[in-house]
């Protein structure tokens, strides 16, 4: 039940403000000049606004707009396009030019303050500004749909063809937003394209200040990796696993006897879907400046214990690298750091996949899946700057997303149609 005008006039402005963040007439439209009926920017805002409440496909978004649908109108969506028409259009649309989109809004975004640090006291460390960087699956089709479409067989039997993407989530103080996005070439993964990933961030954002490091998992731990962050001023925390044998090994042979005669120096404890888990922190400092690993300044052991319902314990063990300065923060910081990195797998790449259906994207041919996946991140981003700072004292915490989305569905009919009504009252 939307609370009121008022509140239905604050999330119609939020989107109108946010519209003029969005500079779509930069983006190359691939079209002849002639025939052209609809805009490529009119077309690119109708999409986003598709997305924005939920609608499913462009064949939904199409019934809607027929239907004369407010809240589209309300988000700049208000003429009909054929979903035909947008199917012919997307796949001709190049990526590069709809992440421009994105870089852009967030430059806004900074420009703007949404990340300000929370109020701290007198002699309080900063909080830790990271990003976090993991691959994900955007598109399984049985054809390949552009240059970067990987071939796998999986099960060894039938062929498929991946779009994937290299993806960097903002996990510092404030609002979790998409930063950006590059596509994982086909003869690479995302070991080979966190630095191409590294060097389109810098051409977009300039020395990157605004962060202060890159948090990654193994699939991207490597010296080279470690070396290119280390180069662009950034601290990095790296998950370590067996792809690095040698840190590995030194590791655990330096961390698993410490963790047995000394106290964590930190712990958390939570309950979760009727589990208890417990997380305990050590580090150390004598694998600093590791061989080849020069700006190596101290490794981590955290221990996630499970406790069951029905009694069953279990214990996982997980190294990471960083270097991060040894009492730049507390050590209960640092194990929080290691928590939010997932953020990216747990609250990001889940309600992409669960709540917009990513990997069923909207356009399947050409560019659509990388485009789509673009518009997706704008989508989500302007959806959590609403909800997470604009709305923060205004929704109940145990809200669910598609609730939300829901509410600001209804509060932009609302809004517009008290709006309407008091116009027509007037003249």
């Amino acid at each position: 039940m939307v609370k009121s005008y008022r509140f239905s006039q604050t999330v119609a402005r939020f989107f109108r403000k946010n519209r003029s963040w969005l500079p779509w007439e930069q983006v190359p439209d691939p079209r002849k000049r002639r025939g052209r009926r609809w805009s490529l920017p009119q077309m690119l805002q109708t999409l986003l606004a598709g997305l924005v409440v939920l609608k499913g496909s462009m064949r939904a978004l199409d019934a809607a707009l027929t239907e004369g649908d407010g809240a589209l109108a309300q988000l700049g969506a208000g003429v009909r396009i054929p979903d035909a028409t947008l199917q012919a259009t997307v796949p001709q649309v190049k990526p590069e030019g709809i992440r421009q989109v994105l870089v852009d809004w967030v430059r806004q975004a900074l420009r703007n303050k949404v990340w300000d640090d929370p109020p701290r006291r007198p002699g309080d460390p900063r909080p830790l500004r990271f990003a976090a960087i993991d691959g994900k699956n955007v598109y399984t089709g049985k054809e390949a749909s552009n240059e970067y479409s990987q071939r796998t067989r999986p099960g060894g039997v039938l062929v498929r063809y991946l779009n994937r993407v290299l993806r960097v989530l903002w996990i510092g103080p404030g609002p979790r937003l998409v930063l950006d996005q590059r596509p994982i070439a086909a003869d690479s993964n995302d070991m080979g394209t966190l630095i191409p990933l590294l060097e389109q961030m810098e051409e977009s954002y300039g020395d990157m200040s605004f962060l202060e490091g890159i948090s990654v998992d193994a699939g991207m731990t490597s010296k080279k990796n470690a070396d290119a962050i280390d180069a662009r001023s950034l601290a990095y925390v790296m998950s370590l696993k067996g792809n690095q044998p040698e840190l590995f090994a030194e590791a655990k042979r330096v961390l698993l006897p410490l963790a047995q005669t000394t106290s964590p120096e930190a712990e958390t404890r939570e309950r979760y879907q009727g589990k208890v888990i417990t997380r305990q922190f050590w580090r150390t400092a004598e694998m600093e400046a590791w061989t080849g690993w020069p700006h190596l300044r101290q490794v981590w052991l955290v221990r996630q214990t499970t406790e069951h319902s029905d009694g069953r314990i279990e214990v996982e063990d997980r190294f990471f690298l960083s270097s991060l300065l040894w009492n730049r923060v507390s050590t209960k910081q640092f194990l929080a750091l290691v928590r939010q990195h997932w953020w990216i797998e747990n609250q990001c790449f889940w309600r992409l996949d669960v709540d917009f259906d990513e990997e069923h994207p909207w356009s399947t041919k050409g560019w659509g899946p990388l485009v789509m996946g673009v518009l997706l991140c704008l989508a989500f981003n302007l959806l959590h700057l609403l909800r997470d700072r604009t709305l923060r004292g205004e929704r109940p915490p145990w809200e669910s997303f598609v609730s939300f989305v829901g509410l600001v569905e209804k509060a932009l009919v609302y809004g517009a149609g008290y709006e309407a009504g008091r116009r027509a009252a007037v003249y």
